[in-house]
């Protein structure tokens, strides 16, 4: 997570961006990856991954070949993507950002 200001863009509403995401950190069976995503343009979800050896995670390096993540990641893609459906997009009150940061997913996945 320490990378996460080198990764994730910045310049927010400027470049149609609310300037929030999340981080997915997947100690898989074989490998250590975090996953980068970030709300661009009000709807699009937009995704970096960083993948290195699982003895060492300070070796992460950007994913050539991205995937759209395992079935655990997309647990966290989809309650994310409710969440900001509710609270931003289709918020009749208009987007409330903070409500969005509020939420948090409490599972074991």
């Amino acid at each position: 997570m320490r990378r996460a200001p080198a990764i994730f863009p910045t310049g927010a509403l400027a470049d149609q961006r609310h300037g929030v995401g999340f981080i997915t950190v997947h100690d898989a069976r074989t490998a250590s990856i975090a996953l980068y995503y970030w709300w661009q343009s009000f709807n699009e979800l937009h995704q970096r991954i960083l993948v290195g050896p699982k003895h060492d995670p300070g070796a992460m390096a950007p994913l050539v070949h991205a995937s759209a993540g395992c079935v655990w990641e997309l647990e966290v893609i989809d309650f994310e993507r409710r969440a900001w459906l509710a609270d931003v997009l289709a918020n009749p009150d208009g987007p409330d950002v903070e409500r969005y940061l509020s939420r948090q997913l409490e599972t074991e996945i």
